[in-house]
């Protein structure tokens, strides 16, 4: 056997049989070319070599017996195959690394013609903790009454620790008589501190029967479950990149599901990946010196009821027994009552505030890391956007924890979750997560038009100036009107100044838009001056000040028509001797 990753996929058991795999000639042209090469064919190994062989063998068995059904030919190259010898393996493997041995093309044609075939495999099925047992038919396709030998191995875990006997036959032999069948029946005791997959193997004479069991684990509410396991990358020979897979039946009613690790190897790097009943995942941790932590997930609040899969895998060099916590009660240190995005509408140019009110019900400080995932919301489901983290002392009784976020992203909805850490003395342990949800609006711009509707950079006396936003808070009152310049940072806005004698009050739609506004008709009589205007609009309410300030709308910037200025938003007009008014450039200073 070569020292490949020969065990079933990501320690799951499916390897069926064993064969040539390793320093085959194959169909690929030295030099990488996808054509013939006269120099040869390059030497490659791997499942990619050993499966053309079984192909093969298969393809030979149905020319010989064209009728054949393919679960009869897949039972002939099971029950056919040999096992490898001792001194062929390096140390002993089961079936979860050879299946049901090496392929024997001979003795499956021999077994079709005129030997024994039996069921070739025994999945007990996702079980708790019981009794199963299971009828196999022995066929003999030859002439003469043959007795064969009934024996069951021991179980082992994926990671090869021996379990003990689990199974029992009912009969040490059996006699299948010419041209006929027999049976026999075999029962499995699955003990009640089992957890995971365990593996095994029947032997009917030669025949060797792989079993395999995986045995579920129930969780139910306010419990806390510790599953044990071993898992080892180092490079021994026979578990390369390995990985331990469980089965837990998540129960109704469960309101929070944290899934913790700690491994007895600090310097172990594992990876600890949990799926849904769908199969998705849901959450990927890492214990790296020591440390669990994860970036993604884990747990998840009102888990859905069914079967979770949790994988814990070594993913570079580890040799380490570890812990898995599967814990529903909540946490009974740290609880995050609430969790909000501040403004819940936001543009692109705000700056977002995310609140985290958190009670720590020791009486002592805690340290704590709070991680938030961000999360845009499609017709798919959602897509990762971007994350941030805030970090502090706790004390006994409510806390606050703010972290700020840039939304420069796309204009959409978006959840927010997040995820609390604090180091308990052993491992950091994980506070159930909270979410929030937030949209991100287009940026904002303002336009100056006329009556028509025409967007302008030039108005002559007698026209009217009228002023559109888009972008802005929604179901915000504004107040728009224009005021001689300059308007400096930190300056009172002057109502009275303004040369139409009034301020429109407008009120922004859902989409922070603001409608074409009147907020001049320049007299026709107009003296021209280069006296210099500024177009405004002043966010009112708690948020308003009065005053030109960058922060005023929570906005850093607009561009309309090559101008950047901050919130309010100032337009500058002038009237220049050739009788018109015309917006000229300024620039104001970005926060």
């Amino acid at each position: 056997m070569v020292e490949l990753k020969r065990a079933g996929w990501r320690r799951k058991v499916g390897i069926d049989v064993a064969a040539p795999g390793d320093g085959i000639i194959s169909a690929v042209p030295l030099g990488g070319a996808w054509y013939s090469n006269p120099s040869g064919y390059a030497v490659m190994s791997g499942t990619s070599m050993a499966t053309p062989h079984v192909a093969g063998a298969a393809a030979l068995l149905l020319q010989a017996f064209p009728g054949a059904s393919p679960d009869l030919i897949e039972q002939a190259l099971k029950n056919s195959a040999r096992q490898i010898p001792a001194e062929d393996v390096g140390s002993n493997v089961t079936v979860l690394a050879c299946g049901a041995g090496r392929v024997n093309v001979t003795a499956a044609y021999e077994a079709l013609m005129e030997g024994i075939l039996v069921e070739d495999e025994w999945f007990v099925g996702k079980v708790g903790p019981g009794t199963y047992s299971k009828t196999f038919t022995v066929r003999n396709n030859g002439a003469t009454a043959v007795t064969l030998a009934i024996s069951c191995s021991n179980m082992y875990t994926t990671w090869g620790a021996d379990e003990g006997s689990w199974m029992s036959a009912s009969t040490s032999s059996i006699t299948v008589p010419a041209n006929g069948a027999a049976t026999f029946s075999v029962t499995m005791t699955v003990p009640a501190y089992a957890n995971g997959t365990y593996v095994g193997w029947i032997n009917v004479s030669s025949i060797t029967i792989p079993v395999s069991v995986n045995v579920v684990k129930d969780i139910a509410p306010n419990t806390v479950d510790t599953l044990q396991g071993f898992v080892d990358e180092g490079y021994d020979e026979v578990w390369t990149y390995d990985a331990v897979y469980y089965t837990l039946n998540v129960g109704a009613g469960i309101t929070s599901m944290n899934v913790t690790l700690n491994a007895s190897n600090l310097y172990s790097d594992l990876l600890v990946i949990l799926f849904n009943p769908n199969g998705t995942v849901v959450g990927v941790g890492k214990w790296w010196s020591g440390e669990y932590y994860s970036w993604f997930g884990i747990p998840v609040d009102n888990p859905q009821p069914g079967d979770w899969r949790v994988c814990v895998m070594a993913w570079t060099s580890a040799l380490t027994s570890y812990n898995l916590t599967i814990n529903t009660t909540g946490s009974d240190v740290l609880e995050v009552t609430s969790f909000t995005a501040n403004p819940s509408v936001v543009n692109q140019t705000d700056i977002l505030i995310f609140t985290m009110d958190i009670t720590n019900k020791m009486p002592y400080d805690i340290y704590a890391c709070a991680y938030i995932n961000i999360y845009q919301l499609t017709v798919d489901g959602r897509e990762y956007a971007d994350y941030t983290s805030t970090e502090g002392t706790l004390v006994p009784g409510a806390n606050t924890l703010t972290a700020t976020w840039n939304p420069n992203r796309t204009p959409g909805d978006y959840v927010a979750e997040l995820q609390v850490y604090y180091f308990d003395g052993i491992q950091n342990v994980r506070v159930t997560e909270k979410t929030t949800t937030f949209t991100i609006l287009p940026s904002s711009q303002v336009v100056v038009m006329d009556a028509n509707g025409t967007v302008k950079s030039a108005f002559a006396p007698g026209e009217s100036i009228y002023v559109a936003a888009m972008g802005l808070s929604p179901y915000t009152a504004y107040k728009v009107w224009i005021q001689p310049d300059p308007v400096i940072e930190g300056q009172a806005l002057d109502l009275a100044r303004d040369p139409s004698g009034a301020q429109e009050v407008v009120v922004t739609d859902a989409n922070g838009n603001v409608q074409p506004t009147l907020v001049w008709s320049i007299p026709p009589n107009a003296t021209p001056t280069y006296a210099r205007y500024d177009v405004i609009l002043d966010k009112q309410g708690v948020d308003g000040t009065g005053f030109y300030n960058g922060d005023d709308d929570g906005i850093n910037s607009i561009a309309t028509y090559g101008i950047v200025a901050p919130i309010p938003e100032v337009i500058t007009v002038l009237l220049v001797s050739a009788g018109i008014v015309a917006l000229a450039s300024r620039l104001k200073r970005e926060i």
